[in-house]
């Protein structure tokens, strides 16, 4: 690909605080040569992905394609900030309740194997038992 390494190297280096940014360097593509608005960083890599040919482009989606994460990438793009630290705290919520399941499931199964050995002991059948039960 015929990138310039300057501009690789501070689109590497640039922190993407939100999604809303990525989406704003999408939009801002259609604005091919970067107008003077734009502050250095986003001009340098908009004037790098508009210098970008086809085949470059196609290269590019395949490098993204390989390398990226598409399913956190589309969750992050998806959904807000509010709303993936609610879905972090419900995934947290459901895995404390796995992990009590997990220590509970022990204790359900050993009740039942007393439950189940007590039906084993046929207790309809002792005299005692029933004498009780009519009195």
């Amino acid at each position: 690909m015929n990138i310039d390494p300057a501009a690789l190297l501070v689109l590497m280096e640039t922190p993407l605080l939100n999604n809303t940014e990525i989406l704003s360097w999408l939009v801002n593509l259609r604005y091919c040569p970067p107008t003077e608005t734009m502050n250095v960083t986003d001009a340098a890599i908009l004037a790098t992905f508009c210098s970008m040919s086809a085949e470059d482009w196609y290269k590019l989606s395949l490098l993204t394609a390989e390398h990226v994460n598409t399913e956190k990438l589309i969750y992050r793009m998806v959904l807000s900030e509010e709303l993936q630290s609610l879905v972090g705290v419900m995934a947290e919520g459901a895995e404390v309740a796995m992990q009590m399941m997990n220590k509970i499931l022990p204790t359900v199964r050993q009740l039942e194997s007393y439950l189940l050995s007590i039906k084993d002991l046929n207790l309809e059948s002792s005299s005692d038992v029933t004498h009780v039960r009519l009195h």
